[in-house]
């Protein structure tokens, strides 16, 4: 199944359909016609910002679903032909005056504002006076009477939710919620968007906001329960309230935790939320996804139409990949680091010739990873160019293989010969606490080298040199690895036509490949320290010659089960 961050709410007679780039409306006029609306919206809770941090996050989301929500039931009704007919009272005139803004925003701010304070009374003091009315009576411990507070404002939110489901123009909107996630479910199934098929979906949805606020009420009881029971009644609410943010944060991790995954426990975690679904969510009429339909192509047609034409140049070139490949080339020209599922209306002059020109230079044969000028290796982030070998996945059944074998404590030394983007080196730098040191050859990959090391703030020591021959004389590695040129020279040409436009120099290794295993071996033993690992990357087939040449050695298998890498400890030392 496809996975879609497209989410939805239910209007007045119609969907609203949020990317992360922008909010899509349909609602259904009173001639039957379907008014569509596109604005572009972004987030404040941005990847790499303080907003964007876990739990922060979550509270951005929750405020802005908040506001977000009033201002679009309030233009759904307009559309839809149901707009209150009342004039502003003085005091909003009063205050859109003072503040400078719009006569509509000050109307929705004071609706949420109201909202809130309704929602305070509703789930905080009304169960606050219960709890404290049933406890004046009977006795309990801090713990039951804090876990009765919870249950208490629980079932009072199960009864809302009750009580709204009864109420005829409540109904009918759940019956377009339910259109919305049926909507979603028949796009993430792949099958083709249409009412009918659309019909024989689930309306239950896992990111739903009911699964939300069934977690924040479910989050909140555990968590009151260890933060105590105190017997003043105001001190106690306002505890409840403070505390209220980091409630909502840590719900909506526990929310995107569960959608992500589908095993047992997130299936748990997620079935009370489902269940109440139930009733937050109706049956719809054939007319009603129509709607949510519209809503929701008005929300990917930006994202379809900007692929569409790179998708289709590079086919002939990178078969399955063009789609994968089309999108990490929009995503370069717009200045992203990744592409939203879905962009805006339309792209500038600028982000479209950018665009292009990545297309043309991919086209051309140029590997993607050059275009991007940043490839992700282990996790991490590096810069690459056409200096050095791009770093693979292949290559990080090296680096798996030497952390699972580390020596205890901090700071082993650690030595990278041909050392390219440095990914080896400095990942195992980062992620295994190593003191590495990074050696090459070539200026323009220590150069390379050193930005990534920048990138990644690890600490590094780096020497031009062909092998060991830059190095201080008589020092020692815990560890020494390599992803040595190993290509016959004569498989070259022969290559891929993108591998074929990387440095020559990082893929030859003589005339059988094994040029540089040889003089490793003729080396390694003055820089391995006692009780030290060499690792060293292979080529296909390359395990049984380059064990033969060390007099030893053990092989470490890539996810395809080809022997990828060769283990030496220097107790295998022959010598």
């Amino acid at each position: 199944m496809k996975k879609c961050t497209v989410g939805g709410q239910a209007v007045m007679e119609g969907v609203m359909m949020k990317s992360p780039t922008g909010i899509a409306m349909a609602v259904r006029e009173p001639d039957g016609n379907i008014a569509l609306e596109y604005r572009p919206f972004a987030s404040r809770a941005k990847k790499g910002t303080f907003l964007g941090l876990p739990i922060v996050r979550g509270v951005v989301a929750f405020v802005e679903a908040i506001s977000e929500g009033m201002g679009t039931l309030t233009r759904s009704a307009e559309l839809a032909g149901e707009s209150i007919e009342e004039e502003p009272s003085k005091f909003e005139k009063w205050l859109a005056e003072k503040l400078g803004k719009s006569l509509e925003k000050v109307i929705i701010a004071l609706a949420v504002i109201l909202a809130v304070v309704l929602s305070v009374g509703l789930f905080f003091l009304l169960p606050q006076l219960i709890s404290s009315g049933i406890f004046s009576l009977l006795p309990g411990s801090d713990l039951g009477k804090s876990l009765t507070e919870g249950l208490v404002r629980l079932l009072i939110f199960i009864g809302y939710i009750l009580f709204c489901a009864s109420v005829k123009d409540v109904r009918r909107i759940f019956m377009y919620h339910g259109a919305e996630h049926k909507t979603i479910a028949c796009y993430e199934a792949e099958a083709e968007l249409t009412p009918e098929n659309a019909m024989h979906y689930t309306r239950l949805h896992p990111r739903c906001g009911t699964n939300y606020l069934f977690l924040v009420m479910a989050v909140s009881i555990l968590f009151f329960a260890v933060v105590g029971w105190n017997a003043n009644f105001w001190v106690r609410l306002l505890s409840r309230l403070l505390f209220l943010p980091l409630v909502a944060g840590l719900s909506y991790e526990l929310l995107r935790f569960a959608a992500k995954y589908d095993n047992l426990l997130t299936r748990i975690i997620r079935a009370p939320g489902m269940a109440l679904q139930y009733i937050t969510t109706k049956e719809p009429t054939r007319d009603m996804l129509e709607v949510a339909i519209a809503a929701f192509h008005l929300a990917m047609l930006p994202e379809e139409e900007a692929l569409a034409m790179g998708t289709a140049a590079l086919e002939a070139t990178s078969g399955e990949s063009a789609r994968f490949e089309a999108r990490q080339l929009l995503a370069h020209g717009m200045g992203l680091a990744r592409l939203p599922l879905s962009l805006d209306a339309s792209l500038s002059p600028a982000q479209e010739a950018a665009y292009r020109e990545s297309l043309e230079r991919r086209l051309a044969g140029e590997p993607l990873q050059y275009i991007l000028g940043q490839w992700e290796f282990m996790g991490l982030p590096f810069y690459v160019g056409p200096a050095a070998l791009i770093p693979r996945p292949d290559t990080e059944t090296l680096c798996e293989a030497v952390l699972a074998r580390r020596p205890k404590g901090r700071g082993v030394k650690l030595l990278d010969l041909c050392c390219g983007t440095g990914c080896i080196g400095l990942s195992l730098g980062k992620l295994g606490w190593f003191a590495p040191t990074l050696t090459d050859i070539s200026p323009q990959c220590l150069a390379l080298a050193q930005r990534n090391a920048r990138l990644n703030q690890v600490e590094a020591r780096f020497f031009q040199g062909d092998l060991f021959a830059a190095l201080p004389q008589g020092e020692t590695f815990g560890v020494i690895c390599a992803n040595p040129p190993y290509i016959p020279a004569g498989e070259i040409p022969g290559l891929q036509r993108e591998v074929g436009r990387e440095p020559r120099l990082a893929l030859d290794g003589g005339p059988d490949g094994l040029a540089f295993y040889r003089r490793i071996a003729q080396g390694y033993r003055a820089h391995l320290a006692p009780g030290g690992l060499l690792a060293l990357e292979l080529g296909a087939g390359q395990f049984p010659a380059v064990q033969a040449l060390f007099g030893g050695g053990t092989a470490v298998k890539d996810v395809c089960g080809h022997d990828r890498v060769i283990l030496l400890e220097h107790e295998e030392d022959p010598c």
